[in-house]
């Protein structure tokens, strides 16, 4: 049997040193910006934008706390209520935004920074920092390029679009690690709203594929595994982290990578045990899936932003 805990523990290496990276760029621009602020008015050089330039997005602001590791702070715990109220919250905000049905046209994207800029735990001051958390658990699909967790790679590139069963992606703590290693701003209730998502991420994938179980012509399998010509004409792949396979999961979204695929020529294929012929073994192999994914929502509930023993 194949070792789904380490695919998914797989999935997630390197994530932290992307988010550092990332976070520390967007708080040196921060820092370029205020130490600007402080030289005299006569001192400051104002840059001579080119004719006809687009203007800059505005930059955000910092509320100056002190950020807190997230295995520091106190212990908290969303409920039930809350963890449902996410679960809502995500489904009704990809519901409104899903890509036309065919090949995608235009840019069509969805992460998680879009469902937490309308929580309203968060702050509004930090809204627009949080919407960019999409690029550490998000999809963005154009006519010339396929982004998961703000990794790219262009259609022309693409030489195979593998799809797996979406169970697969949430196994061996791979929501956990995702959920921890996003770089969510510190706010009185951070670590409970985060706690929220890694429950309502495991919550509403244990729903979808129980309600296979009951149509068993359901297809769970997700477009999550991009294979593509790297430099030197070296095979690579590009592949979708917990968030990214959640919103895979959605049906428009589902057809709307493959259709651009196919569309464009490049072959699909499908991995592991989903195309079993005997419908007994499949409803078995389902079985399981969902028994490993309850297994990992306990084990979540257990130790999520918990110090890890050295």
């Amino acid at each position: 049997m194949a070792d789904l805990g380490g695919f998914g523990r797989d999935l997630l290496r390197g994530a932290k040193d992307k988010a550092g990276s990332l976070v520390r760029r967007d708080r040196d621009d921060e820092d370029d910006k205020q130490d600007v602020a402080d030289q005299p008015a006569d001192k400051v050089e104002t840059p001579v934008e080119p004719a006809g330039a687009p203007e800059a997005e505005p930059e955000l602001e910092h509320d100056g706390e002190q950020d807190v590791p997230l295995d520091e702070e106190p212990e908290e715990h969303a409920d039930s209520s809350e963890v449902r109220e996410l679960v809502e919250m995500f489904q009704r905000l990809l519901a409104s935004r899903r890509p036309a049905p065919g090949p995608v046209v235009d840019r069509w994207a969805f992460g998680v920074g879009d469902v937490f800029a309308e929580h309203p735990k968060v702050p509004k001051r930090l809204r627009g920092l949080v919407r960019k958390l999409d690029r550490f658990g998000g999809i963005e699909i154009t006519p010339r390029e396929i982004s998961f967790d703000g990794d790219d790679v262009e259609w022309s590139k693409v030489t195979e679009v593998r799809t797996r069963h979406v169970v697969d992606y949430l196994l061996g703590d791979a929501v956990q690690e995702q959920v921890e290693n996003l770089p969510m701003p510190w706010f009185p209730g951070r670590k409970r709203l985060l706690d929220a998502l890694g429950k309502a991420l495991l919550t509403v994938t244990i729903a979808t594929a129980k309600s296979q179980l009951e149509r068993l012509d359901l297809d769970l399998r997700v477009p999550a595994e991009i294979e593509y010509k790297g430099a030197f004409g070296r095979s690579k792949e590009l592949g979708a982290g917990v968030i990214s396979a959640v919103v895979l999961a959605d049906p428009a979204v589902n057809q709307c990578v493959l259709a651009t695929a196919t569309a464009r020529g490049i072959p699909i294929r499908a991995t592991g045990d989903e195309l079993l012929a005997d419908a007994t073994e499949r409803a078995a192999a389902i079985k399981a899936k969902v028994a490993a994914l309850e297994a990992e929502l306990d084990k979540f509930n257990r130790r999520f932003g918990k110090k890890k023993a050295d």
